[in-house]
């Protein structure tokens, strides 16, 4: 993301979506790789998933408390 603002010269927020797909599409192809080798663990995944969403909830509800 900061070579997106600093280089290419992108705004912030255009370079975090930006950096976000990118992200996604190296997650997938990750996963593209390692299902079919059974390298995931699945249950370590599912679990960090859950509390991404609940950080991501709460600090999203912060900040909206805070602006206010």
């Amino acid at each position: 993301m900061f070579l997106l603002v600093g280089v290419i010269g992108y705004a912030f927020l255009r370079a975090s979506a930006v950096a976000k797909v990118v992200n996604i599409a190296a997650n997938l192809g990750a996963l593209v790789f390692f299902i079919p080798a059974g390298k995931v663990l699945w249950g370590l995944g599912g679990t960090m998933a859950v509390c991404n969403l609940v950080g991501g909830i709460l600090g999203a509800s912060h900040g909206l408390q805070t602006v206010r």
